[in-house]
């Protein structure tokens, strides 16, 4: 039997598409795809001054 979903409170979805780093010009290739809620954590962590626990509480998440 396959696990239930859990909805996740996302505060703010990103506003962009995508991004590159400065600096790269051209011969940066490689790309990293995020879910949501991995960006919300991060947001959360960097911009927010939150601890990823914390920021699990708010997101209802574990």
């Amino acid at each position: 039997m396959s696990r239930q979903k859990v909805l996740r409170k996302i505060f703010a979805p990103p506003q962009f598409t995508g991004f590159k780093p400065y600096g790269c010009s051209g011969g940066c290739k490689g790309s990293v795809e995020l879910f949501y809620e991995e960006y919300e954590a991060i947001k959360m962590a960097d911009y927010d001054l939150l601890n990823y626990e914390e920021a699990a509480v708010l997101m209802g998440i574990s």
